[in-house]
């Protein structure tokens, strides 16, 4: 959820959420926060419009995602043979999947035409040992004696035959070579070929694995406002103070005893005089909804009161948190 929507969910005045019946705050599409997770978690947002498909929509095969019939253009006789068909796929995914198909087809073409050569030179291959077996036996049988009158003739005969025959052994041995040299090399490259669709596979999976656990992570996250900047001079020693007043103020504050703060960060760049937001990573989904729902109540009197946080704990946050946190007071 961006920054924007975090400022119109803490702005929108308190409603029914008309999934789960809520009273609380809602956003534009009359979804409260958790409610608005667990459709997105299930892709039940529509992929054109991003409100909650809960009627009259279909599913999309390629992407998981849902869309609402008029979002994809369908009238209402499309859409009803749409929803009887085993497989659907969106705009998006049809376009990608016609792109998959040509390049499938392409590398298809171009595996087919290596095979085609592989099995030229492999029977030119066999056709060329086949010769050199044929004049091999043909040089080293065993000859007649030939008779006196013409033994210079028959002799001077058989030598050229034999010269002949070695010349083509010879040629046929480079020849055969050379196919052997041309095998390899389409073998190597065969093998770098399955090599580079392999590696490029497990990049793709490696990248939703990652994306997958980003989104468990940030699931749990919270945003907070107002909350002091420790004055320590190591990040860590920042780190931990902040953690510590975070986890504070839902044990204390807000009644939620069960809240463990995992990790805070600061988001955006420091800025003398002001007070950055910080993201608050907690132990359980379920915690962080118990934390928002018991922002929202009256604050009750305590040493450190809720007023100090003039935007409460409503701001949740499903937006990547900083890899690196930014520098504190003491790095300014």
């Amino acid at each position: 959820m961006s920054s924007e929507e975090n400022r119109s969910m803490r702005g929108a005045k308190k409603k029914e959420c008309r999934r789960c019946g809520f009273n609380g705050k809602v956003n534009d599409d009359k979804l409260c926060g958790k409610c608005e997770d667990d459709v997105r978690a299930k892709k039940e947002l529509c992929g054109f419009c991003e409100r909650w498909v809960d009627d009259d929509g279909v599913g999309c095969d390629g992407c998981g995602f849902w869309f609402h019939r008029e979002c994809e253009g369908m009238d209402q006789r499309v859409f009803e043979v749409v929803k009887s068909l085993e497989t659907w796929f969106c705009k998006s995914c049809s376009c990608n999947a016609k792109k998959n198909i040509e390049e499938q087809y392409k590398l298809k073409q171009k595996n087919s035409k290596m095979k085609d050569e592989l099995n030229t030179l492999e029977d030119k291959n066999s056709a060329i040992c086949q010769r050199l077996e044929n004049i091999e036996c043909k040089v080293n049988r065993p000859r007649p004696t030939p008779n006196v009158n013409g033994k210079t003739n028959q002799n001077e005969g058989e030598k050229d035959e034999i010269n002949e025959l070695r010349e083509e052994l010879r040629m046929l041995k480079v020849a055969n070579d050379e196919v052997r040299d041309m095998i390899k090399d389409l073998d190597k490259k065969w093998i770098e070929r399955e090599n580079e669709l392999v590696r490029k596979v497990t990049e793709k999976v490696m990248e939703n694995i990652e994306e997958m656990r980003d989104q468990e992570k940030r699931k749990n996250n919270v945003v907070m406002f107002n909350v002091p900047e420790s004055k320590k001079e190591e990040l860590r020693e920042r780190e931990e103070e902040e953690r510590k007043l975070c986890e504070h103020v839902f044990k204390e504050i807000l009644d939620v005893k069960d809240a463990k703060v995992e990790k805070v960060t600061r988001m955006g760049r420091f800025v003398k005089e002001k007070v950055r937001p910080v993201c608050v990573m907690l132990n359980e989904v379920g915690i962080k909804w118990e934390v928002i729902k018991k922002g929202d109540q009256p604050p009750q009197p305590h040493p450190l009161s809720k007023d100090e946080f003039s935007d409460g704990f409503s701001g949740l946050s499903d937006n990547d948190y900083p890899d690196d946190p930014q520098p504190g007071p003491s790095q300014r």
